[in-house]
């Protein structure tokens, strides 16, 4: 299988890399290889790359997306949502990772995926 990550130069990124390269192909990239917010010329570049694609970018300085409300929202649910679509219509795999930070953390166990999302902040939302 050959598989691109997203943002593979990130924290995240380079684990899933690490883990994933042992069996399969991986290729990957970020910033230093394309301006993700050029949704057009970024397909172009991905298209036939890879049969899953793993998105792992986003704009994750908390205190910077208070005041940058709309690149925020851009990176972290405009741009993934096109990502999604792209890789339907292409048929290709997508796996895109969100945060923690969508619960409001007043839970007294683990989160779990079907609980109710209570973001407190704009990078929660």
């Amino acid at each position: 299988m050959k598989i691109y990550i997203i943002g593979k130069n990130g924290q995240l990124g380079k684990d899933i890399d690490t883990v994933l390269s042992e069996k399969h192909s991986v290729e990957g990239g970020g910033r230093e290889c394309f301006d993700i917010t050029r949704t057009d010329e970024f397909f172009s570049f991905i298209k036939n790359k890879s049969d899953l694609i793993i998105n792992t970018s986003a704009y994750h300085n908390v205190p910077l997306c208070e005041d940058n409300m709309e690149q925020a929202n851009t990176m972290n649910a405009y741009i993934p949502e096109k990502m999604a679509a792209f890789c339907f219509e292409n048929h290709i795999k997508f796996i895109h990772f969100s945060t923690d930070y969508v619960f409001d953390g007043l839970k007294s166990k683990p989160y779990i995926e079907t609980d109710t999302p209570n973001p407190l902040n704009v990078y929660g939302k």
